[in-house]
């Protein structure tokens, strides 16, 4: 799977060979219903806090 973002839904998905990253405005089953849907196994889930500056970066893809 490829790096995909949902402007509708304010969703990045990163996929990784060692370690995806989900991003949006999800609560835990959401976002790990995401995963699964996109073919991913999350193994080792866990919600990290970010900051305006993450959250930014994170679903525009822009530094």
């Amino acid at each position: 799977m490829t790096e995909a973002f949902d402007a509708a839904r304010g969703l990045r998905l990163e996929p990784g060979a060692r370690r995806s990253a989900i991003y949006g405005f999800l609560d835990a089953g959401a976002a790990r219903a995401e995963l699964l849907g996109g073919g991913i196994e999350p193994a080792d889930f866990r919600p990290e806090p970010l900051s305006l500056e993450d959250i930014f970066i994170a679903l525009t893809g822009k530094y």
